[in-house]
């Protein structure tokens, strides 16, 4: 997909969620060389990416950590996903594998979210090879939009000049105007 189409698609307000706010983290465990910033009204970017918060290391050899907002492919038949999710930067594509798959010392990826709590509260614990980075709790408020039509667009006419709006009120006309071709039908001479 170009990029372009994919703009367009991201920005569509088809109840995708835009932003994220009243954002609180509880920290429990941050390491020293790692510093919190946090995005807070979190704004949905043309490219449908939503960041978070970051963890930024205080020395330029250590990993920059991303919490994002994942709700997967809103396609049909696709389920929709509503996952807080870590992603890790400045490191090997073998590293940020790891990382992805939580092994080898790395985890933190996948959040896990509190279905006991009220709202979104995720559970995060970030590691590398032999250092904690993060352990604490997530939560936030997601804002969705969704598109209001103005015009009500008719289902069908079927050859009426007002156009049928509700399921009954369907059903009920083209009952009749079945009755009304099988009558004529009828006083023609033809059987059906």
């Amino acid at each position: 997909m170009l990029r372009g189409a994919k703009e367009e698609r991201v920005q569509r307000q088809d109840g995708k969620v835009f932003e994220v706010r009243d954002l609180k983290i509880s920290e429990e465990y941050r390491n020293p060389n790692y510093q919190l910033l946090e995005h807070n009204p979190a704004v949905l970017a043309r490219t449908g990416h939503l960041k978070i918060f970051e963890l930024l290391p205080l020395r330029t050899s250590e990993p920059t950590f991303e919490a994002r907002w994942d709700g997967g492919s809103r396609d049909p038949g696709n389920h929709e996903k509503q996952d807080l999710d870590i992603d890790i930067r400045g490191v090997s594509l073998l590293a940020k594998r790891r990382f992805r798959k939580g092994i080898h010392g790395y985890s933190g990826h996948h959040s896990i979210r509190d279905t006991s709590a009220e709202g979104r509260v995720y559970k995060l614990e970030i590691c590398i090879p032999g250092k904690a980075v993060f352990r604490g709790t997530v939560s936030f408020t997601v804002h969705r939009r969704l598109e209001r039509s103005t015009a009500i667009r008719p289902v069908a006419t079927l050859g009426m000049a007002k156009p049928l709006r509700a399921p009954a009120e369907r059903f009920v006309r083209i009952r009749a105007l079945l009755s009304n071709l099988n009558d004529r039908n009828l006083a023609g001479g033809k059987h059906t």
